[in-house]
């Protein structure tokens, strides 16, 4: 079996281990620019002194990217107030890798294997959203687990003869000159092997690449013929990898520990990770950097109680509310946005538990309609009369206490609060 050569980049967003108390110091006389690289974001830093254990870059003269270990760091994204579009988020847990192969198909040999580790246990290639693409003619692709026998998936590639080819239309990936693998699980590492099978054009390189866009991509068949394949990832997501914290087992330990604890930023919380460990995020309506002191602040211009984006303007995407599948419409006040959860009405939304995302038990559906067409968006959560918070997380609606709030709540008496109410007696009983 011929050892494939593989190319791999990676966009990477990792997460600090147990050493965060130094961060705001040891990061004040740290350079952040590499190369193309115009800001590397903490956890990750340019030597030991400026980064947490683990995840300490190095910049060679005349780099063009940043290095951890051997492998080329491309490009940072933050999930921040200034790049809503960015390609990781610190509050999903997961970051966007380019992980592309090229096999070249030698005369005589039949099969071929490839072999992918994520760079350390606390990354593991995401279970939910990843497809493996297998671009060729004339071949079976086999996934498995680590080094394993089990498998997780397979799908063979056929193709006709280059004048007919080039006469197929654009479309999904369907067989005809491409396959692919959904991988269901999550993988810290995995062997690709490729063979090739008779009866089909042959093409003399196969391209195999992992994306989280989905099954439902574009391709045109011809493209299994041609060398193409750096052009060709342009147009594909990247693949998502699961991050996590690995130095407690979740997040009840690690908040035992305050001293090693990661989530160091006011607004910060901690959510437990899928592949062990924990992670930090920004409290709904924040945005930030969870590991970093007072990168967290709070934004008044989310507004969840009312279902409202306050806007400057608005600004590309320009389908953003012409698209029948979007959630976002314009209201009637300048600079409004409404906004929806999910594309359908209070009334078939309740009769799915599963998918019902007002969790709070203290919360109420509400539809939600365009101002300007009168048609309905979708549904949001909102958190019942006497409950505050939000209701898209469990208990998190919870009581209002009237009686603080006496410049909102009237009572020309002695003020009683109840759970969800409150009441007002007289002052001269």
């Amino acid at each position: 079996m011929s050892t494939a050569m593989a190319s791999l980049v990676l966009a990477v967003l990792v997460l600090p281990s147990a050493t965060t108390a130094a961060v705001t110091t040891a990061r004040r006389n740290c350079s952040n620019t590499c190369g193309e690289v115009d800001e590397i974001p903490y956890p990750f830093g340019l030597g030991p002194s400026c980064s947490l254990p683990g995840f300490s870059l190095t910049c060679a003269d005349n780099a063009s990217y940043p290095m951890l270990g051997n492998l080329p760091i491309e490009s940072f994204y933050i999930f921040d107030s200034n790049n809503l579009y960015a390609n990781i988020s610190y509050s999903y847990n997961y970051l966007c890798a380019r992980i592309s192969y090229t096999v070249k198909m030698i005369p005589g040999v039949r099969d071929y294997s490839v072999h992918w580790e994520a760079p350390a246990r606390h990354f593991a290639m995401s279970g939910s959203s990843n497809m493996l693409f297998v671009v060729g003619c004339g071949v079976k692709a086999s996934l498995f687990i680590g080094n394993s026998t089990v498998e997780v998936g397979n799908c063979s590639v056929v193709c006709a003869e280059a004048r007919i080819m080039e006469k197929l239309p654009k479309g999904v990936c369907d067989g005809i000159g491409c396959c692919f693998i959904d991988i269901q699980v999550n993988l810290r590492a995995f062997t690709l092997n490729i063979s090739r099978t008779s009866g089909s054009a042959r093409s003399k390189e196969v391209y195999a690449f992992i994306s989280g866009g989905g099954k439902d991509q574009i391709f045109w068949p011809i493209d299994a013929l041609r060398s193409l394949l750096p052009e060709y990832l342009e147009g594909y997501e990247f693949a998502t990898l699961e991050w996590a914290i690995p130095y407690k087992p979740n997040c009840k330990r690690a908040m035992e520990d305050r001293a090693s604890y990661a989530c160091v930023a006011n607004h910060s919380e901690c959510k437990d990770s899928s592949i062990g460990g924990y992670f930090c995020v920004c409290k709904w309506g924040d945005y930030g950097n969870p590991y970093v002191d007072a990168r967290c602040p709070e934004y008044d211009d989310i507004s969840i109680d009312e279902g409202i984006l306050l806007v400057d303007e608005k600004s590309e995407p320009s389908d953003l509310f012409s698209n029948p599948e979007t959630l976002y419409a314009l209201s009637g006040k300048r600079g409004v946005v409404k906004w929806a959860v999910v594309k359908m009405p209070c009334l078939h939304a309740q009769l799915n538990e599963s998918d019902y995302k007002c969790f709070s038990s203290h919360s109420d559906c509400i539809d939600v309609t365009d101002d300007g067409t009168l048609k309905r968006l979708g549904y949001r959560c909102k958190c019942s009369s006497g409950f505050k918070g939000n209701p898209y997380i469990k208990d998190g609606c919870t009581d209002i206490n009237e009686c603080l709030q006496p410049d909102k709540y009237t009572c020309n008496g002695i003020c009683h609060n109840k759970f969800g109410s409150y009441t007002c007696t007289s002052s001269f009983i």
